[in-house]
């Protein structure tokens, strides 16, 4: 039962003089009848720490899973599906993950971020479809410990990276 509909139920017992009990409340589970009666903290603490700290919960103020979260959207979009925003909320979505479906069931995600004009930007992109990773135009990338940055290819050193083998880097070189 919604919380708005107990309080209704509440309100309306308590204009016609009458009085809710916890008993009343038919949809509770015993537990939570009995966190209701609680008459002191440390037996409130104890009850709620009877309902343990595994599987699906909300703990100190954190979403945890047992094993997975599953979104399903009945229709095929590609908005946002998880937007995170930070400090001041100031309308707009600081970073967000977009994923979607085609018709043929490819998939796609994207991992969006708030860049230097304010527009939140496809800095990431995996398409199923094309089996590619896409970056933004004027986004780095690094590679590897040493954060190599990749971005600037030449066209020389993308045939040297697409080399399968030593074979082939030693036919591209001329050796």
């Amino acid at each position: 039962m919604p919380i708005e509909q107990a309080g209704r139920i509440i309100g309306k017992a308590a204009a016609a003089g009458g009085s809710v009990t916890v008993a009343d409340i038919t949809d509770a589970t015993d537990l939570g009848k009995d966190i209701l009666l609680a008459v002191d903290v440390p037996a409130l603490l104890a009850l709620i720490s009877a309902l343990g700290s595994s599987g699906d919960q909300v703990l100190d103020g954190k979403l945890q899973l047992n094993h997975q979260l599953v979104l399903k959207s009945v229709q095929q979009t590609d908005a946002n599906v998880i937007a995170f925003y930070f400090g001041e909320d100031d309308g707009v979505i600081d970073v967000a993950i977009k994923a979607t479906g085609t018709v043929d069931n490819y998939g796609q995600i994207a991992i969006s971020v708030r860049d230097d004009t304010g527009n939140l930007i496809n800095a990431l992109t995996v398409d199923g479809a094309s089996k590619a990773v896409l970056f933004q135009p004027g986004y780095k990338v690094h590679i590897g410990n040493s954060a190599v940055d990749i971005s600037k290819i030449t066209p020389f050193g993308g045939q040297l990276v697409a080399c399968q083998d030593k074979d082939a880097v030693k036919t591209l070189l001329g050796i």
